[in-house]
């Protein structure tokens, strides 16, 4: 008994150790970073925070930047792009903790009213820390760093709770090494706020649930979720999605599970099973909505320039887009289109040219109050001319690139992680391409719904993974797709934990039969092997009771797939409807060296739907070709298309080519292609897709 004691002191405080190790790995890998960071989002974000620690209210006025040479200088680091780079690697304009800015010149701000109402809380934080510890950009990153360890402790609190010490550091291993959420620390603070915001949601729903529900323990935590999505909403309005995902979550655990706890006296009739479920799962939500909303109206009343901001604003936050694969840096400016892809719908301005070219709808505003003249009415008449086009390339493929992907994040500024970009490049190299952080939650998921029995744990991680795959449609990119992040991270600890949980039993067995001869101890391993894998053992009543369930689970995979691949299918005739108009346009000679690092564009292409041709001849075993599209040595636009086998084949990649420097890049390796061909589309109104085709059927 005493020995036990001993070894559950020396346990307990080895824990306490990598714990502690934990969360200074956190520091050392993000806090490095502050003094690097760069103020991503523009003046125009940040001025409500400066003319509210001036005293001034917290409006987006900008009198300041002329009135007081001080504090103009300060917010010259909005407008300034600080990734250049000396030799040495290192930024020439280093953020220091001091001195801070106290002193400066006093203005009076012409206007009091807030044009963009998203990540009020979060701004208005700011400037309550530039109030009292003066102007410095480092307290920025010191903030965001303090909502990123919050994060980080809610889910080793939760993890520990529900499945013990060693998958609590787990996933604080895997949370404290992410360079992805790194960069949201450092750059980002308001798209970081969904990630971290639903750290603390995941902990709280676990802890709520984890154990028998009564209503005083149902109040307490619906008041208290309630509060965190409120928070989570004043870093960035898109949080109200969360309201959506924790009324699922609740409904799934109160109609889905027996609740035995919860009994009323003074009102028996409601103690029947189905009304008592309804009436539970109402009065939940009522509280966490009626929280969120009344703390809500309640910031307005104390912040009276809230009430100023044009709502649809807010709006716009919330359906930013409506399209995949958006690069951040092409919106806000509705008169220069932008490029990541060309596929039509795949971009915002993309699709404002389909409409022109296709639709003779040219009237876009993004953030327009006129149902008549926004992004998701020109979205609307794409889906009902083009149903496939609108569901395959920008409903499906968002949701299946964020759900295996987690959104890409690579595509985003990550990589300029200043002491850790190499470590970045291997993460997202193995980890994202080979698909292993989706690989290690699936796996993750049977451990804990077969293993563990912890199945509300896992629906509770699910729902966050899958509501937030479903709304990328409408806010695409790395950026967008953090909601699920935490999740993931769970997820991959219960597979990383359980299989350190299994080396460690072996070793133990096997230490423990060390004297026995070599037979002995490999049939001792044999069976250890097998007393640990004795879960995966099906019965008859195992079978029944959970056999649909795990259909269902291991079907999901393969279901996506077989789908894109019915899809893929329709793709391909459709590619063949558009090639037969595409064969007959002219077709002009481009030039392009494959020997340099890109070929530029001429300026006929400028401002034009265009079709680039590589002719590549007879085909029999064709090899994939790589094409990028540049603009000042970073990458718009990129694919990877293996060509058909044929007579006579072609590769066509169309794109929009909004502006000038645009270089053009072919890896072609076994130089298949011959020669190259632009050709203007803007008589095709259709969509378009990228695709390779055998010309000699088109000329018989």
């Amino acid at each position: 008994m005493k020995k036990k004691a001993i070894l559950g002191i020396v346990f307990g405080n080895i824990s306490c150790l990598l714990v502690l190790f934990i969360i200074v790995l956190h520091g050392i890998v993000r806090i490095p970073e502050i003094p690097y960071a760069e103020a991503l989002l523009g003046e125009y974000y940040w001025a409500p925070a400066i003319n509210f620690a001036a005293g001034k209210g917290f409006t987006d006025d900008r009198t300041y930047s002329e009135a007081s040479p001080e504090l103009a200088k300060f917010s010259r680091f909005c407008k300034m792009s600080r990734s250049k780079e000396n030799k040495n690697g290192i930024l020439t304009d280093k953020l220091k903790p001091y001195p801070s800015l106290h002193t400066y010149k006093d203005y009076t701000p012409k206007t009091h009213r807030l044009h963009l109402p998203d990540g009020n809380g979060y701004r208005l934080v700011v400037g309550i820390l530039w109030k009292y510890f003066g102007y410095n950009w480092y307290y920025v990153g010191l903030l965001n760093y303090f909502f990123s360890l919050l994060a980080l402790l809610s889910l080793l609190y939760c993890s520990y709770r529900v499945l013990g010490a060693p998958y609590s550091i787990a996933i604080g291993f895997i949370y404290a090494t992410s360079l992805v959420e790194t960069y949201y620390v450092a750059n980002f603070g308001r798209d970081g706020t969904p990630l971290w915001f639903a750290s603390y949601l995941i902990c709280m729903l676990v802890l709520l649930f984890n154990r028998e529900l009564t209503l005083k323990r149902l109040t307490n935590y619906a008041l208290l979720i309630g509060v965190i999505i409120f928070l989570a909403i004043e870093g960035r309005s898109s949080s109200i999605y969360f309201l959506p995902i924790v009324s699922i979550i609740y409904f799934i655990m109160i109609y889905f599970f027996k609740n035995p706890k919860i009994r009323f006296t003074h009102f028996s009739f409601l103690n029947n099973y189905f009304i008592k479920q309804t009436f539970v799962f109402t009065y939940t939500c009522f509280l966490t909505i009626f929280t969120t909303f009344l703390l809500s109206k309640l910031m307005s009343y104390f912040i009276p320039e809230i009430n100023s901001a044009r709502p649809v604003s807010f709006m716009h936050v919330i359906f930013l887009g409506l399209g995949v694969w958006a690069d951040p840096s092409t919106f806000g400016n509705p008169t220069t289109p932008g490029l990541l892809r060309y596929n039509d719908g795949f971009v915002t301005y993309l699709a404002m040219e389909f409409g022109r070219r296709a639709l003779n709808y040219t009237n876009i505003d993004y953030a327009s109050i006129y149902h008549r003249n926004s992004l998701a009415y020109l979205y609307y008449l794409i889906a009902n001319k083009y149903p496939f086009f609108f569901f395959y390339k920008v409903v499906f493929e968002s949701i299946f690139n964020t759900l295996v992907n987690l959104g890409e994040p690579i595509r985003y500024g990550v990589y300029k992680a200043h002491r850790y970009g190499k470590l970045f490049l291997y993460e997202t190299r193995y980890l994202y391409k080979w698909k292993l952080i989706f690989i290690l939650s699936f796996i993750g998921s049977l451990l804990l719904y077969y293993k563990f029995k912890l199945r509300k744990v896992l629906f509770i991680l699910l729902t966050f993974i899958f509501f937030n795959a479903g709304m990328s449609f409408l806010q695409y990119g790395a950026r967008h797709a953090l909601m699920g992040h935490p999740a993931y991270y769970f997820l991959n600890a219960v597979t990383l934990g359980f299989i350190f949980d299994y080396i460690k039993g072996l070793d133990k067995q096997f230490v423990k039969e060390l004297p026995f001869s070599l037979l002995t101890a490999i049939e001792v391993q044999k069976k250890a092997i097998l007393a640990r894998i004795s879960f995966l053992k099906i019965n008859w009543k195992f079978s029944i009771k959970h056999g649909l369930h795990a259909i269902l689970i291991l079907s999901i995979l393969p279901t996506f797939f077989l789908v894109k691949r019915k899809l893929n299918s329709i793709e391909k005739a459709n590619i063949k409807e558009m090639q037969l108009v595409f064969h007959s346009l002219n077709k002009t000679p481009l030039k392009v060296d494959l020997t340099k690092k890109g070929s530029n564009l001429p300026d006929a292409l400028l401002s034009k739907s265009v079709g680039i041709y590589c002719t590549i001849g007879q085909v029999s075993k064709p090899k994939p070709i790589h094409a990028e599209l540049h603009l000042n040595k970073k990458i718009f636009y990129k694919t990877n298309i293996k060509p058909v086998v044929g007579e006579n084949v072609i590769l066509f990649i169309p794109f929009f080519y909004p502006a000038r420097n645009y270089q053009i890049v072919f890896h072609d390796p076994s130089r298949q292609c011959k020669s190259y061909y632009w050709s203007d589309l803007k008589d095709w109104k259709g969509p378009l897709w990228e695709g390779s085709y055998d010309q000699s059927k088109f000329e018989r």
